[in-house]
């Protein structure tokens, strides 16, 4: 067995990495990490060819860092704003790049936001994903089955995401969340990924990157995260 190609080694440095964050507060140490795998990824799959997003991706960068210095309080204005990057990455063909480094900015501030604010949920959030993730794959990879929409993901069975779905449901709801929230917070994990795997076909790219050895790139393991991140966001404001 090659035990890269299964993503065992490159599984276990990632689990003991958040568990190594968090037990010794390394919050600071993390957030960098995910910020500079975050944007090798998007120099590695060519995000940055045409001058407008470069330009799109410094404008950003400044309002971050106004937000920053002088803890200007635009929370609120982060998932309309998101919303409507999402919406015009649909239906825009010409500008995906450009959108799509606006969500990712916008991702990557959310996650600083949680760091700072809730680092207890970022950390069980990143655990459940893992966790998530990893069931889909072996369950996916064992028992194999239909493939939900090959088109898009054409990795993604409906024996490992139903397994995967129902697995997190259940932790969601030991962690005494509402019947309801845990069921829906479940599914965004389907769909996160299916949002970024749909991107990467309408881009033509397999990974975002190879950084993380059998994993692609760092967006490659947030995908599945990034609409519960937003849920829990919008419960927290």
């Amino acid at each position: 067995m090659d035990l890269i190609n299964n993503r065992i080694i490159p599984s276990i440095i990632i689990f003991f990495t958040i568990l190594t964050s968090y037990f010794f507060h390394l919050d600071t140490f993390l957030f960098f990490l995910i910020l500079i795998l975050t944007f090798f990824d998007l120099i590695y799959s060519n995000f940055f060819s045409s001058k407008i997003s470069k330009l799109f991706f410094l404008l950003i960068l400044l309002l971050f860092l106004i937000f920053f210095f002088n803890n200007f309080k635009f929370d609120i204005y982060f998932i309309p704003l998101l919303i409507i990057l999402l919406i015009l990455s649909f239906m825009n063909t010409k500008n995906t790049k450009e959108l799509f480094i606006g969500i990712i900015c916008l991702y990557i501030f959310i996650i600083y936001f949680f760091i700072n604010n809730d680092r207890d949920l970022f950390y069980l959030l990143l655990m459940v994903s893992f966790i998530n993730d990893t069931t889909a794959y072996i369950i996916g990879k064992n028992f194999k089955g239909p493939l939900i929409l090959p088109s898009v993901s054409p990795n993604k069975t409906w024996s490992g995401t139903c397994s995967s779905i129902i697995l997190t449901f259940f932790i969601f709801y030991y962690l005494d969340y509402h019947l309801i929230f845990s069921f829906f917070a479940s599914i965004l994990f389907f769909f996160g990924d299916l949002y970024f795997s749909f991107i990467k076909r309408k881009l033509n790219i397999k990974d975002f990157s190879k950084s993380l050895l059998g994993h692609g790139g760092i967006l490659d393991r947030l995908d599945s995260i990034f609409f519960v991140f937003l849920l829990f966001y919008v419960t927290i404001l």
